[in-house]
Formats: structure tokens, C-alpha cells, sequence
């Protein structure tokens, strides 16, 4: 027997052996390239969004900033704010906030599931708590 024979054999002998490994390997590498490729899709999600909440926030604070420039500190200044006035100004804010906010950052958050109707109240009680020309209401003048 020469050394031809002798690797033939052993080629032959291990053939079953080597493609099962392949397989093997070729199995696990698309295991994990399908992972790599989740995570991609996940972090583009997350990154979109990020960005369509960060749109809607933007434009919550930009109307509370507006309703306190030309509404509300009016109202409070010549005692006229109350609850009907806080609770009218909060509608016409809400309603403007989900007319403007469309295009591409409303789709993704219609969808992603986000409950657009619940999320906007709460961005503009953040809004209305870190608005920078809030001003308080004044004190009732007690009867002296």
C-alpha cells in the first residue's frame, strides 16, 4: 500500500465525519449571523423610536411654551385661570400637538403600538412641569 492508497482510505473513512462538521458549522454560523441581524433590526427600532417620541416631545414643549407666552400667564396675570380655563387650554395643547405630529414620527409610533392618545398627556405634563416662562398663579386676597 502507498501513501495515495492509505489517503484515499482515509478520506473516504472520514468523509461522513468532515460533512457533518460542515453542516455543523454552516448551521451555527446562520444561527448566529440571523441573531447579528435581530439585534441590527432591534437597535433600528429602538432608534426610531427614540427619535418619534423626541419629535413628539419637541413639539409638546414648543406648544406649552406658546400657550403659557400667550394664554396662560394673560390669564393668570388679570386673575381669570381656573380649572375651565386650565382644563380648555389642556384640550386645545393636546388637539393641536396630535394634529401636528404626522409624517414619518407618527407612523412609527401607530406602528410600534404606542398608544399616541395616552402618550401625548404625558409629555405635557413634563412639558408643563419644565416649562422655563411658567408663572405661578396669584395667592386669592383673604378678607381682612
Amino acid at each position: 500500500m502507498d501513501w495515495s492508497t492509505i489517503l484515499g482510505k482515509v478520506t473516504i473513512d472520514l468523509s461522513p465525519v468532515l460533512a457533518g462538521l460542515l453542516g455543523w458549522a454552516i448551521y451555527h454560523g446562520a444561527l448566529y449571523l440571523k441573531n447579528q441581524v435581530s439585534h441590527i433590526k432591534n437597535k433600528e427600532v429602538r432608534d426610531a423610536l427614540d427619535w418619534a417620541i423626541g419629535q413628539a416631545q419637541t413639539i409638546m414643549q414648543q406648544l406649552v411654551v406658546a400657550a403659557n407666552e400667550q394664554t396662560v400667564n394673560v390669564l393668570k396675570a388679570t386673575g381669570k385661570w381656573d380649572a375651565t380655563a386650565a382644563g380648555s387650554i389642556t384640550r386645545q395643547v393636546l388637539a393641536k400637538a396630535d394634529a401636528l405630529l404626522q409624517g414619518e414620527a407618527r407612523k412609527i409610533l401607530d406602528g410600534s403600538g404606542i398608544n399616541v392618545a395616552m402618550l401625548l398627556p404625558e409629555l405635557l405634563q413634563t412639558a408643563v412641569a419644565l416649562a422655563p416662562n411658567k408663572t405661578k398663579a396669584p395667592a386669592p386676597a383673604t378678607a381682612s
